[in-house]
Protein backbone atom coordinates (compact mmCIF):
# COMPACT_ATOMS: atom_id res chain seq x y z
CA UNK A 1 0.00 0.00 0.00
CA UNK A 2 1.67 3.05 -0.97
CA UNK A 3 0.98 6.62 0.55
CA UNK A 4 1.29 9.89 -1.60
CA UNK A 5 4.98 10.08 -0.35
CA UNK A 6 5.78 7.59 -2.56
CA UNK A 7 4.41 8.74 -5.85
CA UNK A 8 7.20 10.45 -8.27
CA UNK A 9 7.00 14.08 -8.23
CA UNK A 10 6.60 15.77 -11.02
CA UNK A 11 10.20 18.10 -12.20
CA UNK A 12 9.49 21.57 -11.21
CA UNK A 13 9.27 23.73 -13.76
CA UNK A 14 11.32 26.71 -13.91
CA UNK A 15 9.75 30.23 -15.60
CA UNK A 16 11.63 33.02 -17.05
CA UNK A 17 9.80 36.12 -18.25
CA UNK A 18 9.83 36.22 -22.20
CA UNK A 19 7.38 38.50 -24.48
CA UNK A 20 4.15 36.82 -24.92
CA UNK A 21 5.06 34.25 -22.27
CA UNK A 22 2.70 34.94 -18.50
CA UNK A 23 4.57 33.51 -15.30
CA UNK A 24 2.25 31.60 -12.93
CA UNK A 25 0.05 33.66 -10.98
CA UNK A 26 1.22 34.80 -7.34
CA UNK A 27 -0.94 36.56 -4.64
CA UNK A 28 0.51 39.98 -4.28
CA UNK A 29 -0.95 41.59 -0.90
CA UNK A 30 -3.99 43.25 -2.12
CA UNK A 31 -4.60 46.99 -1.41
CA UNK A 32 -7.19 48.58 1.26
CA UNK A 33 -10.53 48.70 -0.01
CA UNK A 34 -14.13 49.72 0.80
CA UNK A 35 -14.50 46.61 2.60
CA UNK A 36 -11.77 47.05 5.20
CA UNK A 37 -13.82 49.59 6.93
CA UNK A 38 -12.72 52.55 8.70
CA UNK A 39 -8.56 50.90 8.11
CA UNK A 40 -9.22 51.91 4.49
CA UNK A 41 -10.76 55.31 5.02
CA UNK A 42 -8.62 56.93 7.32
CA UNK A 43 -5.52 55.84 5.28
CA UNK A 44 -7.20 57.69 2.49
CA UNK A 45 -7.77 60.91 4.76
CA UNK A 46 -4.40 60.83 5.63
CA UNK A 47 -3.31 60.78 1.85
CA UNK A 48 -6.09 63.05 0.05
CA UNK A 49 -7.41 65.63 2.90
CA UNK A 50 -8.72 68.10 0.02
CA UNK A 51 -12.74 67.94 0.37
CA UNK A 52 -14.50 64.91 -1.97
CA UNK A 53 -17.99 65.21 -2.82
CA UNK A 54 -19.94 61.83 -3.25
CA UNK A 55 -22.72 62.45 -4.78
CA UNK A 56 -23.72 66.47 -5.00
CA UNK A 57 -22.63 69.87 -3.20
CA UNK A 58 -24.59 71.96 -1.76
CA UNK A 59 -25.23 74.27 -4.62
CA UNK A 60 -26.53 71.93 -6.52
CA UNK A 61 -29.20 70.52 -3.60
CA UNK A 62 -30.21 73.62 -1.71
CA UNK A 63 -33.73 74.48 -3.46
CA UNK A 64 -34.82 70.74 -3.04
CA UNK A 65 -33.92 70.31 0.70
CA UNK A 66 -35.57 73.77 1.46
CA UNK A 67 -38.91 72.87 -0.60
CA UNK A 68 -39.39 69.49 1.14
CA UNK A 69 -38.64 70.64 4.62
CA UNK A 70 -40.91 73.04 6.04
CA UNK A 71 -39.27 74.88 9.71
CA UNK A 72 -37.38 77.32 9.56
CA UNK A 73 -33.73 76.61 9.12
CA UNK A 74 -32.44 77.22 12.18
CA UNK A 75 -34.49 74.97 14.02
CA UNK A 76 -33.82 71.90 11.99
CA UNK A 77 -31.61 68.84 13.18
CA UNK A 78 -30.04 67.48 10.56
CA UNK A 79 -27.27 64.42 10.43
CA UNK A 80 -25.10 63.84 7.81
CA UNK A 81 -24.53 60.23 7.45
CA UNK A 82 -21.17 59.32 6.20
CA UNK A 83 -19.55 62.70 5.97
CA UNK A 84 -16.41 62.14 4.90
CA UNK A 85 -14.26 65.10 4.23
CA UNK A 86 -17.13 66.39 2.00
CA UNK A 87 -17.81 70.64 2.32
CA UNK A 88 -21.72 69.96 3.04
CA UNK A 89 -21.50 70.57 6.27
CA UNK A 90 -19.71 73.59 6.36
CA UNK A 91 -21.61 74.80 3.48
CA UNK A 92 -24.83 74.41 4.73
CA UNK A 93 -23.90 75.84 8.33
CA UNK A 94 -23.18 79.13 6.05
CA UNK A 95 -26.33 78.90 5.14
CA UNK A 96 -27.64 79.34 8.19
CA UNK A 97 -28.39 75.50 9.34
CA UNK A 98 -26.91 75.38 12.71
CA UNK A 99 -27.78 72.50 14.10
CA UNK A 100 -25.82 69.71 12.23
CA UNK A 101 -24.21 66.66 13.53
CA UNK A 102 -21.85 64.58 11.23
CA UNK A 103 -20.30 61.20 11.52
CA UNK A 104 -18.47 58.96 9.76
CA UNK A 105 -16.70 55.49 10.75
CA UNK A 106 -13.09 57.51 10.46
CA UNK A 107 -11.65 58.91 13.34
CA UNK A 108 -8.87 60.55 11.01
CA UNK A 109 -11.63 62.29 8.63
CA UNK A 110 -13.26 63.20 11.95
CA UNK A 111 -10.49 64.90 13.69
CA UNK A 112 -9.65 66.66 10.45
CA UNK A 113 -13.01 68.06 9.90
CA UNK A 114 -13.60 68.95 13.58
CA UNK A 115 -10.27 71.43 13.12
CA UNK A 116 -11.51 73.01 9.94
CA UNK A 117 -14.75 73.66 11.29
CA UNK A 118 -13.31 74.99 14.94
CA UNK A 119 -15.18 78.19 14.73
CA UNK A 120 -18.61 76.38 14.08
CA UNK A 121 -19.55 75.59 17.72
CA UNK A 122 -22.65 74.19 17.12
CA UNK A 123 -21.75 71.93 14.37
CA UNK A 124 -20.94 67.86 16.04
CA UNK A 125 -18.91 65.66 14.62
CA UNK A 126 -19.22 62.05 15.42
CA UNK A 127 -16.83 59.00 14.90
CA UNK A 128 -19.56 56.14 14.44
CA UNK A 129 -20.35 53.81 12.16
CA UNK A 130 -24.12 54.67 10.03
CA UNK A 131 -25.08 51.25 10.57
CA UNK A 132 -24.69 50.78 14.17
CA UNK A 133 -25.81 54.34 15.28
CA UNK A 134 -26.71 55.61 18.96
CA UNK A 135 -28.96 58.34 18.65
CA UNK A 136 -32.56 58.34 20.16
CA UNK A 137 -35.08 57.90 17.33
CA UNK A 138 -36.62 61.52 16.46
CA UNK A 139 -33.33 62.94 17.28
CA UNK A 140 -33.08 64.58 13.66
CA UNK A 141 -35.65 66.42 11.16
CA UNK A 142 -33.25 65.41 8.27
Amino acid sequence: NKSWRDHPRKPQRSWTSRPGQCAPHRMAASPLSYGDGSTYWDKRYLTKASPDEWLLAWSQVADVFEKYCDQPRRQWQILHAGCGNSALTAEMYRAGYEHITSIDNSATVIAQMQAACRDSASLKWCCMDAGEMDFDDGSFDV
